[in-house]
């Protein structure tokens, strides 16, 4: 009678409670759009689920949105995938299900300890999809709070911080940050592993205070480019083609001079011609199986580059 995913996802809770320990896997199916007097529930539900279980959520068809699907994978620390039709479920199945079995340490965190002259302003998955963390930080004590990161296995997974700090005089240095990562091994406890500590030094040069760091600013211009298709896409939902245009133009620029090969294969389903020679207009072709998946993909990110 209905789509009501906070059902399905309370009962998914309910079976991974049964299993203490065991690193907890959902796919969530859906061909339809969530019920409308299921919003609350799920916020709700949502928060139930939170480290019991990470959900992978999968659209089969055209009919469902991808941002209800977006929103319940971001806060169980999964992916948002289009499946056109049935025929791709079997091998989505496989490919996903070999991710989770690859898995082996779960309940992992990112503790970040802060002198009191810091704070913490965001804090995000960056790599290798964009996902805001901080309403998942917990406090450890007054200094310390750890942000879950679910379980890990091999591959790898890049992290932004930004902090405010009380300025200092010109040359002095203050820590701002020490990060670690912490993961809860079940007959040791919590196993700590500290990284690098993050400093700053106040400074009169220009040179110096106008450099940002590469992978910093390449992880700036993954999250602009984000934005820019999705508000490229809602102006083409408003049937605005030519804020539309501009938008995803912009992200089309922005994944090319990223190296981003398949966002830029989404985007030229949707747009076509040359931005720079401005010629750039929406694809008249273009299909709903190509704006959702370039709305599904919109925030999945290419790695920096390390030295």
């Amino acid at each position: 009678g209905g789509t009501v995913m906070s059902s399905a996802l309370a009962l998914a809770r309910t079976l991974f409670q049964e299993v203490p320990g065991a690193l907890g896997q959902a796919i969530l199916l859906t061909d339809g759009q969530n019920d409308t007097s299921d919003t609350r529930a799920l916020e709700v539900v949502l928060q139930g689920c939170a480290g019991v279980f990470q959900a992978d959520c999968r659209g089969v068809g055209t009919d469902w949105s991808p941002g209800q699907l977006r929103t319940i994978a971001d806060a169980l620390l999964g992916t948002t995938q289009l499946v056109a039709s049935p025929e791709g479920l079997a091998e989505d199945f496989r490919q996903t299900m070999a991710a989770a079995m690859s898995k082996s340490v779960a309940g992992v965190r990112l503790r970040l300890w802060m002198p009191k002259n810091a704070r913490l302003l965001a804090v995000k998955q960056a790599f290798p999809t964009e996902i805001d963390l901080l309403g998942k930080v917990v406090p450890v004590d007054q200094r310390a709070v750890d942000i879950p990161l679910g379980a890990w296995g091999t591959g790898a997974q890049d992290y932004f911080a930004s902090f405010e700090v009380t300025p200092l005089g010109i040359g002095e240095q203050m820590l701002v940050c020490r990060p670690s990562v912490v993961w809860q091994d079940p007959a040791a406890g919590d196993q700590v592993l500290p990284g690098g500590n993050v400093t700053v030094t106040w400074t009169t040069d220009a040179g110096l205070s106008t450099r940002i760091n590469e992978q910093v600013a390449h992880y700036t211009g993954q999250a602009d480019k984000a934005r820019a298709i999705q508000e490229g896409l809602e102006a083409l939902d408003r049937r605005d083609e030519a804020t539309a245009t501009l938008h995803l133009g912009r992200a089309l620029a922005l994944a090319e001079r990223s190296g981003d090969a398949e966002t830029t294969r989404r985007l030229r389903e949707v747009v076509e011609g040359d931005a720079d020679a401005g010629t750039l207009r929406l694809r008249r072709g273009a299909g709903k199986v190509a704006v959702m998946d370039l709305d599904v993909a919109s925030t999945r990110t290419v790695r920096a580059k390390r030295d």
